[in-house]
């Protein structure tokens, strides 16, 4: 039972860094709010970027269900590989 936990906040926790990662990419050539509304490419950008921020949220939320300690050593463990 323990592994399917972690399993599941493993996914979670990859799900999170792989969010971060296409909002970096997506919005590095953006500097500014107006960067985005000036294009319709950049209000796709923005748009992507909030739908994954939701991911987060959501990933992170879910996670409340279990024990903190458990949760940050899998946490460590997942952040040194």
């Amino acid at each position: 039972m323990q592994s399917w936990h972690n399993d599941i906040i493993l996914d979670r926790l990859q799900q999170v860094r792989e969010s971060i990662s296409l909002i970096n990419h997506w919005c590095s050539s953006y500097q500014t709010e107006d960067d985005f509304l000036c294009s319709s490419t950049g209000m796709a950008m923005l748009d992507a970027s909030i739908l994954r921020l939701q991911i987060i949220g959501e990933a992170s939320g879910r996670s409340k269900k279990w024990h903190f300690l458990n949760m940050a050593l899998i946490i460590l463990n997942f952040l040194q590989d």
